[in-house]
């Protein structure tokens, strides 16, 4: 299996693993449910800021990454991880609305 991949599948089936075994009178049951929320939105909040860079910088028309939200071109650590992580808590809200009545609480 190639590392990337391994990368991204570990923590989305933690997540999944800790979102569907979380049992519904069990006192950790919350912090496992976000938990798992959070492991499943992190290798799709970075794939989405990977792609959403790529399709913004090939609609401008430039041949770099572009960083979204922050950071544009001068890409810094700060806005690296601002940005991605704007997308991980974007995406981890979208996920608790998806599940919201579908998980057995």
């Amino acid at each position: 299996m190639d590392p990337l991949t391994a990368l991204l599948l570990v923590p989305f089936a933690a997540g999944i693993y800790l979102i569907w075994t979380a049992k519904p009178n069990s006192r950790w049951r919350v912090a496992r449910h976000y938990a798992g929320v959070f492991f499943t939105a992190l290798p799709i909040g970075g794939l989405a800021y990977f792609f959403a860079g790529i399709e913004i910088a090939r609609w401008r028309g430039v041949g770099h990454f572009f960083s979204v939200p922050f950071g544009g071109y001068a890409v810094s650590d700060s806005a690296l991880l601002a940005s991605l992580a704007g997308w991980v808590i974007l995406l981890g809200a979208l996920i608790e609305l998806v599940l919201r009545g579908k998980v057995r609480r």
